[in-house]
């Protein structure tokens, strides 16, 4: 017998979303085991067993708000939610007193809940988001053996902070190797995407590519000698996941869930200044045979930890607990 979810993403974000594209990853993984899922925006939420809401701040509260059962609901804390809302609104945690439970991505996550929480311990769940092997491999096209340019993909808004990508690559450039810098991502935020362009503008080396089909993705993360994330807050970034499942190194601010995802020096590279990301690109533009290690290693530990098959089964046990 078939049950159904509903997993509800917020209304605002794209196709090439990260929301977007782990809710449809865990539909896809969740149907064999008997689980039928719709991703939907807008829901009418009548005629389902569950609600996964992808957003505790703009869908779980909302549903609770709205009238929605809480039994039937269980929150996905997916970033900014968990890091800024939580400082910015600490009374979602009484409004979603009544929900079945909750899944971060990180162990770090989940101290930072249960810092808000500390009463949740039975409720709050550590699921390690995965990434489609079949999609994100090394062999899409040949490594770069130099390095050129640098990607950074994702939505334009305030907390991705992409308009500070063109002052680093602006710094390095200034030191010598002129780098290229490709931006991937649909807007989301008027004023970003005006940053943004404002600063590409005297630039020839910024390429403003937009937004991306998720399936030629793996081309750009190949091409690219190095994949940067200037984020402000993350849950998991998916960009980043599929960066180094192609065997990309990537570079990366110095936050709780960059630094969950990437050993410093090892699987990537994490930063907090200019002065620390300069010296970080000049090295890698030093020692192109280092930068190939990092991405065999990080394409090692997401094919390990960050698999399908454990996403799936996970979100299986819970939600057999939660509707037993």
């Amino acid at each position: 017998m078939s049950r159904f979810i509903a997993h509800v993403i917020p209304s605002d974000t794209p196709a090439t979303g990260g929301n977007a594209i782990t809710a449809e990853r865990i539909v896809q993984e969740l149907e064999p085991k008997g689980w039928k899922g719709v991703v939907t925006r807008r829901p009418a939420l009548r005629g389902y067993d569950f609600i996964l809401a992808y957003n505790a701040w703009t869908v779980g509260v909302p549903l609770i708000q709205s009238g929605t059962n809480p039994e039937r609901v269980a929150v996905i804390w997916t970033g900014t939610d968990l890091w800024d809302g939580l400082a910015t609104f600490p009374e979602m945690i009484s409004l979603l007193e009544p929900v079945k439970g909750h899944i971060v991505f990180t162990p770090n996550a989940r101290d930072r809940l249960l810092s808000f929480a500390p009463h949740w311990e039975s409720k709050v769940h550590v699921i390690v988001p995965a990434v489609d092997h079949q999609l994100f491999r090394p062999d899409v096209i040949p490594p770069s053996s130099n390095l050129t340019s640098l990607l950074i993909a994702g939505g334009l808004r305030p907390v991705k902070r992409t308009h500070w990508a063109i002052d680093l690559v602006q710094a390095v450039r200034q030191k010598g190797p002129q780098l290229d810098l490709v931006i991937a991502g649909p807007s989301r935020s008027d004023d970003e995407d005006s940053r943004v362009k404002m600063k590409a503008a005297p630039h020839l080396w910024v390429h403003l590519v937009g937004e991306i089909p998720r399936q030629q993705m793996p081309q750009y993360y190949c091409q690219a000698g190095c994949v940067l994330n200037t984020s402000a807050a993350e849950g998991v970034s998916n960009a980043l996941m599929e960066a180094m499942a192609c065997g990309s190194c990537v570079i990366a601010t110095r936050i709780p869930g960059n630094a969950a995802l990437i050993d410093h020096g090892t699987t990537g590279f994490l930063f907090d200044t200019v002065e620390e990301f300069v010296d970080i690109v000049l090295f890698l533009w030093n020692h192109p045979q280092r930068r190939q290690e990092i991405g065999f290693n990080a394409h090692q530990v997401i094919h390990e930890k960050h698999n399908p098959w454990i996403e799936q089964s996970q979100y299986d046990e819970l939600l057999s607990q939660w509707l037993s």
